[in-house]
């Protein structure tokens, strides 16, 4: 990925970051930050740097957002968590996650691939993301921005992918104060396309079944090729998201089973309650499908490692990380939505939308925002 800035690339090849880190290539660049490829002097493990531009540091959201990926990922112990395995600040002021070295490619790739995927094959993606986010969820996290973008698929020995979940920038972290930049914003928390109605009306009011509700996109959009909720602007997605109920995936593709395609369609419930309320009761309602074609035995086992995972959990999973009404109370504000905030891409970071095509969204966030006040008032 070339860089998307006209500013000079912020570290070289050769160069020794935190007195221990020896760069040796560019894995992804953007307009807010890097990642390279490092091995540490001594111990001789390669490992992938993720660090902001020098001019991001004046954007006080994005740095509290960097720091709190790596906070909130470093909880996590899962095979399908990209782990983090250090952290820091550089002399000039610059954070950086230093993470483990993943090859493959994000789920986009598969979803973007012309083939049409066995059924089989999506429920294996989407199971193994389950067994992440399930451990982010014992943990009291919420990612609150699931998207084949941040699902990164690397080769087990035998060949198989694994799934592992990353960015966990904009979480939701139980039992930590509330801090008004993530969601009194200029920037979208979150892609639209895959964002909760009450996630679009204000992220400050969600719990884990906004992350159950981006899981019943990806597997609609894995098994479908295109997306429950479409427009042609962000307005109109916004709109479709919070009023119109999707096409059901058998309607679309004969050959997923009915019972299926209403496990998808559950997900999608733009009442909370009549969503799955657990990933362990998702799972639990994917499983018998996952003794089809395609579908490897570690994903065969996800329910098992779910409930693993969950185990530690003495309280409901929703109480943990603080179920609130899916809309914020009439009084508030929704939140201010725009174009521009940077998302993880594989291991890089890329803006939403270039500087052209920024002035002309802003002026639909506006429209955007009059929907979702509409559409909590109406809830």
């Amino acid at each position: 990925m070339m860089p998307a800035s006209s500013e000079p690339m912020p570290v070289q090849p050769g160069e020794l970051l935190a007195g221990k880190y020896r760069v040796d290539g560019m894995l992804g660049s953007g307009g807010m930050g890097v990642v390279v490829s490092a091995v540490h002097e001594t111990l001789r493990q390669r490992v992938a740097i993720k660090l902001l531009r020098a001019n991001a540091l004046a954007d006080d959201e994005l740095v509290v957002r960097f720091v709190r990926e790596g906070q909130a990922a470093a909880r996590l112990k899962s095979e399908h968590v990209a782990r983090v395995l250090d952290s820091g600040t550089l002399p000039d002021g610059r954070p950086y996650l230093v993470i483990e070295h993943l090859e493959g490619h994000d789920l986009s790739r598969v979803v973007n691939d012309p083939r049409m995927l066995p059924v089989g094959e999506a429920l294996d993606y989407v199971l193994q993301t389950c067994v992440g986010v399930a451990a982010a969820h014992a943990a009291g996290i919420v990612h609150r921005d699931l998207k084949p973008k941040n699902l990164f698929c690397v080769a087990a020995p035998n060949g198989k992918p694994i799934v592992k979940v990353l960015d966990f920038g904009i979480s939701k972290i139980a039992g930590e104060p509330h801090d008004p930049s993530l969601t009194t914003t200029s920037h979208m928390l979150g892609s639209p396309s895959y964002m909760s109605p009450e996630q679009l009306r204000s992220s400050r009011y969600v719990d884990v079944r906004t992350d159950i509700w981006a899981l019943g996109v990806i597997l609609y959009e894995l098994l479908t090729k295109q997306l429950p909720f479409r427009g042609e602007n962000l307005t109109e997605v916004i709109s479709v998201v919070l009023s119109d109920e999707p096409v059901p995936v058998h309607a679309l593709r004969p050959d997923v089973p009915r019972e299926l395609s209403a496990v998808v369609t559950r997900c999608l419930a733009k009442r909370l309650d009549d969503r799955f309320q657990s990933i362990t009761d998702l799972v639990a309602a994917l499983e018998p499908f996952a003794t089809r074609p395609g579908v490897t035995s570690e994903s065969a086992s996800a329910l098992a490692r779910v409930r693993a995972a969950t185990e530690p959990m003495a309280f409901s999973p929703l109480a943990h990380v603080g179920v609130r009404p899916s809309a914020p109370p009439l009084h508030e504000a929704p939140p201010t939505i725009a174009i521009g905030e940077p998302t993880s891409v594989a291991w890089g970071t890329s803006p939403v939308a270039t500087q052209t095509e920024s002035a002309g969204w802003k002026k639909l966030a506006a429209a955007a925002a009059v929907i979702a006040l509409v559409g909590a008032g109406a809830a």
